[in-house]
């Protein structure tokens, strides 16, 4: 009798423990698929006329938001050049071309607050500017603050003061990242079989 029940309670145990297994992979995937990556603009400067072309305390910070709520891998970004490039990786054997996986993911806008004063050395040509500017912002963000000022100096001036909040989807960023790199190890395979 004893062996029976023995039997019985570890196929029980058996099936709990896969149970428990599927309960948790179910739930990392609804934490991955409803997570997202959130990209903080703060006090972003640029002016062509000051000495540092981009203000020192302009911060980008990025984080994970699980469940689209909670925040996890906070890291700041720093700019490692004044020429605007900005290190991601310290490692130089992962190369991730992170214009190409923003250029098809959908950025969600969360804030956009922009003050820009153009100018250029033809009056018309700063008013064009301006308002094709103007226009593409109209267009592209949804409930955008912004403000940009043609400047009318018969001198070449550019200057921005931006804040924003941007949400990309994890799930997206995720395969865009494998797509990639199927891709370039598909290459890299074809190079050396050539």
């Amino acid at each position: 009798m004893e062996k029976i029940i023995l039997k019985s309670f570890r196929k029980e145990m058996i099936i709990l423990f896969f149970l428990f297994i599927l309960i948790i992979i179910i739930f990392l995937f609804i934490a991955i698929y409803t997570s997202k990556i959130r990209i903080e603009i703060k006090n972003l400067i640029f002016n062509t006329e000051a000495e540092k072309k981009l203000d020192e305390n302009s911060k980008i910070n990025a984080s994970i938001l699980i469940f689209n709520k909670f925040k996890l891998f906070n890291k700041d970004i720093k700019f490692e050049k004044q020429d605007m490039e900005i290190q991601f990786l310290k490692k130089n054997d992962i190369k991730i071309d992170y214009l190409e996986l923003f250029r098809s993911t959908n950025i969600e806008i969360v804030e956009f607050d922009l003050k820009a004063n153009i100018g250029t050395e033809d009056a018309a040509l700063t008013a064009i500017i301006v308002g094709l500017v103007s226009a593409i912002i109209g267009i592209v963000v949804k409930n955008p603050k912004f403000q940009i000022n043609p400047v009318y100096l018969n001198k070449n001036l550019l200057e921005i003061k931006f804040n924003g909040i941007f949400n990309v989807d994890l799930i997206h960023y995720i395969y865009k990242l494998l797509k990639n790199t199927i891709k370039r190890e598909k290459t890299e395979l074809t190079k050396i079989n050539a």
